[in-house]
């Protein structure tokens, strides 16, 4: 099993860098240079089209892997399941970032159509729960 296959949160895309005390993965934990879906370009669109869920007010960011501006590190998109960060969908597309299984199916089973805005409260977004590491 792999942490694409087990991933139990309905977030993702939240990392830490490698000397970050967090409970969250690493970037190059979440790269699969092999994960070439037929529907990867209809799944990035779902990423990119969903709403913003919520942001506050941080100057553009840019990518760590290639420096390409990535926006406001502070933007998190939903379609009212699933919470990411908006850095996501670049990080599918330029560098080989993997997607949960079960998010893949929750895409596929919305016919890649992202919803246009949400109906979930702010209260229900499943944050990580950030815990210390050793």
């Amino acid at each position: 099993m792999s942490i694409f296959s087990e991933w139990p949160h309905n977030w993702y895309g939240f990392t830490r860098t490698a000397d970050e005390k967090f409970d969250l993965p690493v970037l190059d934990a979440l790269i699969d240079p092999l994960w070439t879906p037929e529907d990867k370009g209809k799944i990035i669109v779902y990423l990119d089209e969903s709403p913003v869920a919520i942001v506050s007010q941080l100057n553009d960011m840019n990518c760590e892997l290639c420096g390409e501006s990535i926006g406001n590190p502070s933007c998190y998109k939903s379609d009212g399941l699933w919470l990411w960060p908006i850095s996501l969908s670049h990080e599918v597309k330029k560098h080989s970032v993997r997607l949960p299984d079960r998010m893949v199916k929750d895409i596929q089973n919305n016919n890649y159509s992202a919803p246009t805005k949400l109906k979930s409260p702010y209260d229900w977004m499943p944050w990580p729960n950030l815990k210390k590491i050793d």
